[in-house]
């Protein structure tokens, strides 16, 4: 174990070993860069999960890291072979493939020193501790517990394949319109070009990628290597938008070191000594990142935009519509009461609950769904991605004081709904004009992402090390909500309906 103190010794020490690293994979693919290129670009398209899989009859070959430091790792490598001016790619053999893969497995440290490189420059930490080949922030030993909590979230949000899926999936082009036509004429102000290219690009990529992997079926099979020429994309570009932004768009688009892949997944190659460009798919499938990178960073670097608050809306408001879209499409027997307004006028015995909640007037809840003898009240929190933004851009030394807030957010919405659900059981008025008969109220924070305290490595970290208890609340996004009320569906036809979702803690429909 190694504890080093100081901004700048830190930053000196990461830079050492990154120099290191860096120069032991320049030596060990010296003569062989146009192959470990190859292999390195197939390697970044065959994510399965959350993790790179390689499977060649009935063996696995995989690297056991989370995958967004893994694609961190192979651009650092990708950074290396490009600043070296080579671009080709040479096709190899299956056994050639596994061989060069392996060796790749040997340098994954290149891109996590690349990345906590960059953090330290831009923001700077004072003292980290080096133990296993790991670093991280360190002060005291509940930091060391803090820190791999808040990592096991961050890694979560990476990944999440339903990061922007529920935006972008179903009705697409209905939903996206909704948000999109509010940054229109913002995304034309700053970057002079135009919004619905972006969709077009958008599009146009995510029906590449699906079909590149539908023919791979996960294989590492030498062909087919996803690449297309450039006259391809200028003809392809130009059925929407004029020759100068068909330039434009081209150049923003093609990868270059220090470049986000998110935004710029065009990598220029050589093949068989034609220039063209392969595309990295997992920027559009099975989530749409690229287009959500584009419009959030314009959002992230231009603060005072008017459309902030606009956008924020009519986000949330989209997000309850999909929720009534996906409670239908599960085909389940459930029944959507949707959103109800609880006034103090309305229902004076509720006043004792407002007291709690702090609120005089009344409250609203965004959907009650019911599901048999149980009533789910939900409040839907979608989280503009803008912070989710960050997350995937900062991985390491992630600051302590955004994420305790993200935190404390989580406690006092799941804490809200508890006490709304409480307040709905427990009055017969409501019950009654409602025709509730439930005998469970589960309350329910119903989030567009993953929060921190959806993840059981963060709950456990706050109850076991700062002792807080936990709201008796679900915090889930759709996906995980819809397993719930599948899992009650099935488990209320058994024998014993008393036990259905033991792992679950629910609101008594007395209203305790």
């Amino acid at each position: 174990m190694q504890i080093i103190r100081g901004k700048e010794k830190v930053e000196e020490a990461i830079k050492k070993q990154l120099i290191t690293e860096k120069e032991k994979f320049r030596k060990r693919i010296k003569g062989t860069e146009a192959k470990f290129l190859f292999v390195l670009l197939q390697s970044m398209n065959y994510l399965v999960g959350d993790k790179l899989l390689i499977e060649r009859d009935g063996y696995v070959d995989k690297i056991d890291i989370p995958t967004y430091r893994l694609l961190m790792s192979m651009r650092a490598m990708l950074d290396i072979i490009l600043k070296s001016r080579f671009s080709a790619v040479q096709v190899v053999s299956k056994d050639e493939f596994l061989e060069i893969f392996s060796i790749l497995k040997e340098h994954i440290r290149i891109g996590f020193l690349s990345n906590i490189y960059y953090i330290q420059k831009t923001s700077p930490v004072r003292e980290i501790k080096i133990e296993d080949g790991q670093i991280v922030e360190v002060k005291d030993e509940d930091s060391i517990y803090f820190y791999k909590a808040l990592q096991k979230w961050v890694e979560l949000v990476s990944i999440d394949a339903n990061w922007t899926n529920w935006l972008f999936s179903g009705r697409f082009q209905e939903k996206r319109a909704r948000v999109g036509k509010l940054l229109r004429k913002s995304f034309e102000a700053i970057y002079h070009l135009k919004l619905d290219d972006l969709t077009n690009i958008s599009e146009y990529f995510k029906e590449v990628s699906e079909d590149h992997l539908k023919k791979v079926k996960w294989s590492i099979s030498s062909t087919p290597f996803l690449y297309i020429k450039r006259k391809k994309l200028e003809k392809e570009f130009s059925k929407h938008m004029t020759q100068r932004d068909t330039q434009k768009w081209l150049r923003l688009l093609e990868y270059r070191p220090e470049r986000d892949l998110l935004k710029s997944p065009l990598i220029p190659v050589k093949v068989g000594g034609k220039k063209a460009y392969t595309l990295m798919t997992w920027v559009f499938t099975p989530s749409n990142h690229f287009w959500s990178a584009w419009t959030t960073d314009l959002l992230l670097e231009h603060p005072k935009l008017s459309v902030h608050g606009k956008w924020a809306d009519q986000y949330g408001k989209t997000f309850q519509r999909y929720v009534d879209f996906k409670l239908v499409e599960c085909k389940l027997p459930t029944t959507n009461l949707g959103s109800r307004k609880v006034s103090a006028k309305a229902y004076p015995e509720i006043k004792l609950w407002l007291n709690k909640l702090q609120r005089k007037e009344g409250f609203e809840v965004d959907r009650l769904v019911e599901c048999g003898d149980v009533l789910f009240v939900v409040s839907c929190k979608a989280r503009d991605y803008l912070y989710d933004r960050k997350v995937t851009k900062r991985d390491l030394f992630f600051p302590k004081e955004e994420f305790e807030r993200r935190v404390e957010q989580n406690l006092q919405e799941m804490n809200t709904i508890c006490i709304v659900a409480n307040c709905i059981a427990s009055c017969n008025k409501i019950r009654k004009e409602l025709q509730l008969f439930a005998n469970r109220f589960v309350p329910v924070l119903l989030t567009s992402m993953k929060e921190p305290l959806s993840v059981p490595e963060v709950r456990s970290y706050y109850t076991s090390r700062r002792g807080v208890k936990l709201p008796k609340a679900h915090i889930v996004t759709i996906p995980q909500f819809i397993d719930i009320i599948k899992s009650y569906h099935r488990l209320s036809n058994q024998q014993n309906p008393n036990q259905i979702l033991t792992s679950y803690d629910f609101v008594d429909g007395t209203g305790v």
